[in-house]
């Protein structure tokens, strides 16, 4: 119930980070709680095979692909 959800996008863009969440907007509609991080393939490829500390830890270690 404190808690928000973090969907992990990976999508061909040309916007700068801050602003490719803005296409998706619309799913605050269905998860209020929502936090939509959008990312390139080549972004997502680089944080995932050569994770940090903390965030990305969490996430390899918890990621679930829907298509």
């Amino acid at each position: 119930a404190d808690s928000d959800v973090d969907l992990l996008l990976v999508a061909e863009t040309g916007l700068p980070f801050p602003l490719r969440n803005r296409e998706f907007e619309h799913l605050l509609d269905i998860i209020p709680a929502l936090d939509v991080l959008v990312y390139t393939p080549e972004n997502f490829r680089q944080l995932t095979t050569a994770p940090a500390a903390g965030f990305w830890r969490s996430v390899t270690a918890s990621l679930r692909r829907v298509v």
